[in-house]
């Protein structure tokens, strides 16, 4: 993964795969993904997906949901919703307790790589590497993360 700007959701895709594959290749601990809803993020494709199991079949990998509001996900991302069954142990999913909070759209790995969406209509942002922004915006949704409540469960028990 590299420095770069970029201006396409097409650009943002293959900005996700490459930040997912460098986190497996740099042998990275942590990747969190942050958006209010994840509606626009190909998170049941499968190359995605086979990049994510080979992170996740790392040991000590951790891979952390961050949305205000996972009920399209659900229901729209079968492949998605079976992987995380499958990879409990690895995946998380949290909501923010206020939940009027405003969430960027943003993945990062470790405090190291970023892929930071700066206009979501338009699909424009940047990836980095090393830089200060990257620990910076790290820092801050550890702190999100933290005000929040686990949601997306593995399993939804009832009757």
């Amino acid at each position: 993964m590299e420095r770069a700007e970029f201006h396409t959701h097409a650009a943002f895709v293959e900005g996700l795969h490459a930040l997912v594959q460098a986190a497996c290749t740099r042998r990275l601990r942590r990747i969190v993904f942050v958006d209010p809803t994840f509606e626009d993020w190909p998170l049941d494709a499968p190359a995605l997906l086979a990049s994510l199991t080979a992170f996740v079949r790392l040991p000590s990998r951790q891979l952390l949901l961050v949305a205000n509001d996972f009920t399209a996900l659900r229901r729209t991302r079968p492949r998605l919703v079976d992987w995380r069954r499958t990879w409990a142990h690895a995946v998380q999913a949290v909501r923010p307790l206020d939940p009027d909070a405003e969430l960027p759209t943003r993945a990062l790995a470790d405090r190291c790589l970023a892929l930071d969406v700066r206009d979501r209509a338009a699909w424009q942002g940047a990836a980095r590497v090393d830089e200060p922004a990257v620990a910076r915006w790290a820092a801050e949704t550890d702190a999100l993360a933290q005000r929040s409540v686990a949601d997306f469960p593995a399993y939804v028990l009832g009757l």
